[in-house]
């Protein structure tokens, strides 16, 4: 809903345990984008760039995008 076709997202994530980099590359194939760059570093971090190739959706005014917790 945020993203138009052809939108660029940028992302970034430092290694941890459990390392979700391989999982977040997935998350963005499963909806629409395709990846354009990778690149980590073991014990480091990972950056990447995914394309949205998908349909663009209309924006749901009640989807709720964030939940903040103290």
């Amino acid at each position: 809903m945020l993203c138009a076709r052809g939108a660029a997202v940028i992302w970034t994530r430092g290694a941890s345990d459990p390392d979700l980099r391989p999982a977040i590359r997935g998350w963005f194939a499963g909806h629409g984008f395709e990846e354009e760059f990778f690149l980590a570093e073991p014990d480091s971090f990972g950056v990447g760039v995914h394309r949205f190739t998908g349909e663009p959706q209309p924006l749901d005014p009640a989807v709720k995008l964030f939940t903040f917790v103290r």
